[in-house]
């Protein structure tokens, strides 16, 4: 964990094996489910706590309160930004995806694709 408050909250014995990088990212590290993930990024991944993501860029996959997400790929600025506890999601672009909470199995390629997509899936 690199970056001032990366990952502060990682206390639980599973949250392992962890890559976090960046001011405030991977702030909901703090879950039992919180392992194998890639953050980084200015807050990325700072609400969510779930497991195998890739999170890069600034604010991507930010999340909302209680997120328990896995299996998500999000590349760009806010891509998967709003995300909770949708599941296998994968974003690349700035903005991608970015209202998707609870929608899993979505894809989102390009800049703001997807951005009206919020529960949906596949």
């Amino acid at each position: 964990m690199i970056g001032r408050r990366a990952g502060q909250t990682a206390h639980s014995t599973n949250a392992l094996y962890n890559v976090i990088i960046g001011v405030d990212a991977g702030q909901g590290a703090a879950g039992s489910g919180h392992a194998r993930n890639v953050i980084i990024g200015h807050t990325a991944g700072y609400e969510t706590d779930g497991q195998q993501n890739v999170y890069i860029g600034n604010q991507a996959a930010k999340g909302v309160g209680g997120a328990d997400a896995d299996y998500g790929v999000a590349v760009g600025s806010y891509a998967l930004y709003s995300i909770r506890d949708g599941h296998k999601n994968t974003t690349l672009g700035a903005g991608s995806l970015f209202t998707v909470r609870d929608g899993s199995d979505n894809i989102g390629l390009g800049y703001y694709a997807g951005y009206s997509i919020q529960d949906g899936s596949g």
